[in-house]
């Protein structure tokens, strides 16, 4: 569906009623890491009651930072160490943007700003 087809889904909307979008050109690149690491762990923190006995939460979260903080790559004849934003090689990546994405949002950014949202899609 295109954005025009999506906007006009949406039907009228109020009086003085602001669109924002947002799209995905170099998100993995610009999350930052730390913060990263720091909402996904807690989203895992919120999920130890559903886990069974004996996961081990502390490796996971301990994998998850190694892979995210030690992301090397070659490019042509050259070898790099990636020293911010996410993995883009990693085969976690998707998942770890996804997922950071929805904490960030349902954290951070909607308890910060739902009085200004009237329709939030």
């Amino acid at each position: 569906m295109n954005v025009l087809d999506q906007l006009q889904k949406l039907g009228l909307l109020p009086s003085g009623a602001k669109i924002f979008t947002a799209d995905a050109y170099s998100m993995y690149t610009n999350i930052c890491t730390d913060h990263a690491i720091k909402m996904i762990s807690m989203w895992l923190d919120t999920l130890k009651s559903d886990l069974l006995e004996g996961f081990p939460l502390k490796a996971v979260k301990e994998a998850m930072e190694i892979v995210m903080r030690n992301n090397l790559f070659e490019w042509g004849d050259m070898h790099f160490l990636q020293l911010l934003g996410t993995v883009m090689g990693a085969s976690a990546a998707c998942m770890w943007v996804t997922i950071y994405f929805a904490c960030h949002g349902s954290m951070t950014l909607i308890p910060k700003y739902s009085r200004y949202l009237l329709i939030f899609k």
